[in-house]
């Protein structure tokens, strides 16, 4: 079980936050994901291959049983207030890419806290 926190993770959503393919936890570093401050998150996708970079540092590289081509893709926050912002992905094959309402959007969220 993980601690589910300051931790980097890429897996599966379905249905729960626990099906992980690969876990970075800080707390085994002495770093800390800070609140208030803003990363630069890559995901690159190729084939089965998923990297994982903060502010140019690989820090997840993992494969998949499967190439990731025909799925939907997202980024999400447990436990936690993110903003996802100029979020794009590129492909060279389009995914398909349906609204799941699972996830609030940023007016939600940010009329919660206010």
């Amino acid at each position: 079980m993980f601690s589910r926190q300051n931790q980097w993770v890429v897996g599966h959503y379905q249905g729960s936050w626990g099906d992980y393919q690969e876990v970075l936890d800080w707390d085994d570093e002495g770093k800390t994901i800070n609140f208030n401050q803003f990363y630069n998150l890559e995901v690159h996708l190729e084939g089965p291959l998923v990297i994982l970079k903060v502010d140019g540092e690989t820090l997840i590289s993992t494969e998949f049983d499967a190439p990731l081509t025909s799925n939907v893709v997202g980024l999400a926050a447990a436990n936690a207030f993110c903003w996802f912002d100029n979020f794009t992905i590129n492909f060279e094959t389009p995914l398909r890419s349906p609204v799941d309402t699972l996830f609030s959007n940023w007016e939600q969220e940010s009329a919660s806290i206010a």
